[in-house]
């Protein structure tokens, strides 16, 4: 029997850079997390970093999920609440 068990420790690369660069960091996450998977290959630097508001950047460093997950159903959850 296989699992896929996905990783997730960008916010612990975050928490170790400071100041700007852990916002800059943050931005360019953010931008992924709300980018449709449909649109193909779009690279951070194709949306503008205006779009993602201190309120988002708060909401991404708010949540703490799980480093590695493999529950698939469990993973749809992290991703809503990321994405939320």
């Amino acid at each position: 029997m296989h699992y896929t068990v996905n990783i997730n420790a960008t916010r612990n690369f975050i928490r170790g850079l400071s100041g700007d660069q852990a916002k800059a960091a943050t931005v360019d996450f953010v931008k992924i997390l709300y980018l449709p998977k449909s649109l193909g290959t779009i690279t951070t630097g194709m949306i503008p970093d205006i779009l993602v508001t201190d309120e988002m950047i708060r909401r991404f460093n708010e949540i703490t999920p799980p480093i590695a997950a493999v529950i698939p159903e469990f993973q749809i959850v992290i991703e809503g609440i990321e994405a939320d």
